[in-house]
């Protein structure tokens, strides 16, 4: 028995366990993923009945509002008409009928944007929609696993755990445009920490897709880049914007605020589900039992007190003399849990951002100095995560009778772990 004890047996039974974990993700991710085809041969992935109840992926009104920017340019049309939007989609998805409008609140330059997958059938444009995600995302993790450093194991299994997760998997089931967020989000940082704020600037621009984002990708993006970061996301801004009253019309472009508002707020419109947001409004919109004004009040002070730590993050770790490597990486791992927790409107396949945490937050937890037990929970919650998230996703039922948004939950915990890393982690030499 005393064979087992010793360093080398333990070594050798780590590498063992770690191999099996990935072999196991592998397999899963094959499995998940050639589910996605099945559904798409029996024509169930873009829009189907589940429990008597209407189900409608979210890349069908991306490929209604690229059918609608083509009519704009053959002839005027109010984009953010609940009943155009309708119109549209049903000719698609018939004979499936959502109870309530499915309404797509996305900016002007969105439709702009995807408008050439209209010259695609549907089935067609979500191939090529999810195959450029694959390849960004792929990308991002990769980049990912190679900063993290080790062997070419320890980057393979960097890749396959953000893809064999939940969130990912899901945003390839809906076709949602988290896909191409988390790259940009990710080359975001990366232009910050490399000095080149006017790159950073323009990535924002594209980033202001998902508007509940900006304010704090922006605040961050000043104090870090000041003017040329700020000039950087108004050039960006001000050529989609044109691009969009090219494309769309001013009248479609000047009504998106009125049309924004009403879609979070009326209720008349399905597409925005407060209770099953993973943040601060879908935790309130299940103690409170319905997304009313106390939600949104609720709401609207978590984001500026999201706005008021992010920028105190930032502003202390200047303080230290400018930001190192890791104290940059550890908070911006920070920032971006802060940014989804906070947020108006996060979902589950949102939390692919938290790819950006986990792989920063691991390497900062392995460091000699911070073997403590935060560090080390934080280190097997990281593995685990893959795990967990379909976990998650399995008991849905059970976590929404005991009043918990898991991911709501797990982004939590995952800043309580983080920030000690963040408070001690060396400043620049």
């Amino acid at each position: 028995m005393k064979r087992f004890e010793t360093p080398a047996w333990r070594r050798k039974a780590g590498r063992i366990s770690w191999f099996a974990y990935f072999a196991a993700m592998l397999v899963w991710l094959v499995l998940s993923y050639g589910e996605l085809f099945r559904l798409l041969a029996r024509g169930r992935l873009f829009a189907l009945e589940i429990g008597g109840r209407p189900f409608v992926s979210d890349f069908v009104m991306y490929y209604n509002a690229a059918v609608l920017a083509g009519r704009c340019t053959a002839g005027g049309i109010d984009i953010y008409s609940p009943e155009v939007q309708q119109r549209s989609l049903l000719e698609l998805i018939s004979p499936v009928v959502p109870e309530l409008p499915f309404y797509l609140q996305y900016p002007p330059p969105f439709f702009a944007l995807v408008r050439p997958l209209a010259y695609l059938g549907m089935t067609a444009a979500w191939a090529v929609w999810c195959a450029l995600g694959a390849l960004l995302v792929v990308l991002s993790a990769w980049c990912l696993a190679r900063e993290s450093g080790g062997l070419w194991f320890r980057r393979a299994f960097i890749v396959v755990a953000v893809l064999a997760a939940y969130p990912a998997w899901h945003g390839f089931r809906v076709g949602q445009a988290s896909l191409f967020f988390f790259p940009l989000m990710l080359a975001y940082w990366a232009l910050l920490r490399g000095g080149r704020p006017l790159g950073a600037g323009l990535v924002t621009g594209l980033m202001m897709v998902k508007l509940q984002y900006a304010p704090i990708t922006l605040l961050v993006g000043c104090l870090l880049g000041r003017l040329r970061f700020a000039a950087g996301a108004a050039l960006a801004s001000g050529l989609l914007v044109a691009l969009s009253v090219l494309l769309l019309g001013w009248p479609n472009v000047a009504g998106y605020p009125r049309a924004l508002w009403q879609a979070e707020t009326s209720g008349a419109v399905s597409g925005v589900n407060g209770e099953m947001m993973q943040d601060v409004r879908g935790a309130l919109v299940i103690l409170c039992g319905g997304d009313g004004p106390v939600v949104h009040l609720g709401s609207a002070l978590a984001l500026v007190a999201g706005l008021g730590a992010v920028a105190w993050l930032w502003l202390r770790a200047g303080k230290r003399g400018g930001c190192s490597r890791e104290q940059f990486n550890l908070c911006a791992s920070l920032t971006v849990l802060i940014l989804l927790v906070t947020s108006p409107h996060t979902h589950v396949q949102d939390f692919l951002l938290s790819a950006i945490p986990c792989a920063w937050g691991y390497a900062a937890a392995e460091r000699a100095a911070c073997r403590s037990r935060p560090a080390r929970l934080l280190q097997a919650m990281i593995i685990a995560m893959p795990a967990l998230t379909w976990v998650f996703y399995l008991f849905r039922e059970l976590f929404w009778l005991a009043r918990l948004q898991p991911f709501f939950a797990l982004a939590l915990l995952m800043v309580a772990l983080i920030w000690p890393l963040a408070r001690d982690s060396p400043p620049p030499p």
